[in-house]
């Protein structure tokens, strides 16, 4: 069976200890959560005028942020800081500042785990990917 590569790319993570999926985009450079999801988790919101307001292709833009948050993907973990918008289809994605941080490498026959750096200097951690054309926000 072929790779489709159209298939979005998603991963099961939790939130300050909440479970979620998110979605691995590389089209977008920011890391996004929604305000429901950020209300589940319990995060706190900052409004900041330092950054430009933010918004994803069919959502409402916003400069609320959600700072040092703690974001597990299997065995790895790291404090990330997310723009929170108001998003039609996904719950979280990681953009390209997370990849540029984190991303080593795709792996696997069907590229369906991620290399991830484990931030202490010493090599990384494999984390299971799988693929959907969309998952629904929980509303």
């Amino acid at each position: 069976m072929p790779i489709s590569f159209t298939d979005n790319l998603f991963m099961n993570a939790k939130i300050n200890r909440i479970g979620c999926k998110v979605m691995i985009e590389n089209g977008e450079t920011n890391i996004f959560i929604t305000p429901v999801l950020s209300q589940q988790c319990n995060l706190l919101l900052v409004t900041t005028n330092s950054v430009p307001i933010f918004s994803v292709e069919g959502s409402s833009a916003t400069n609320l942020v959600a700072k040092d948050v703690k974001m597990e993907l299997g065995v790895w973990s790291g404090i990330v800081n997310f723009l929170v918008v108001d998003m039609p289809e996904y719950n979280v994605i990681l953009g390209l500042d997370w990849m540029d941080k984190y991303l080593i490498s795709f792996f696997g026959k069907k590229c369906d785990k991620l290399l991830l750096d484990n931030l202490d200097g010493v090599g990384g951690v494999l984390v299971n990917l799988f693929r959907g054309s969309q998952v629904h926000t929980q509303r």
